[in-house]
């Protein structure tokens, strides 16, 4: 008789899914995180790896380890913006940009 799964258990990955979605190569980590149905970047990595042994192949996931670019904070001192954040559009310290606000975004202009 199958286990029944308890309430707030975590979620198991489609490992058959998975193996789909890195074949085809066009997602990154969110994104496969969210076509999985939630599933936490632990899990992932670790369904990745199944895939991998399983497979044979080795699949680059983009945003899947290392650093990211941080947050973006605001506070009394005003809004605090990681450079990594910024590194594609500003390339040299003492860029100067101008801002307008959207909506819900902040959108920043290279002057």
């Amino acid at each position: 008789m199958p286990k029944k799964k308890k309430p707030g258990a975590k979620k198991s990955v489609d490992v058959p899914k998975l193996t789909t979605l890195l074949e085809k190569g066009d997602h990154n980590a969110e994104q496969l995180m969210e076509e999985l149905g939630g599933v936490t970047r632990m899990a992932l990595k670790n369904a990745i790896l199944k895939v991998v042994l399983s497979t044979g192949k080795v699949f680059n996931v983009e945003g899947l380890y290392g650093k990211g670019g941080g947050n973006i904070k605001f506070g009394k001192l005003g809004i605090r913006i990681p450079a990594k954040r910024l590194v594609k559009t500003f390339k040299e310290e003492g860029d100067e940009f101008s801002f307008k606000v959207e909506e819900n975004q902040v959108v920043l202009i290279k002057l």
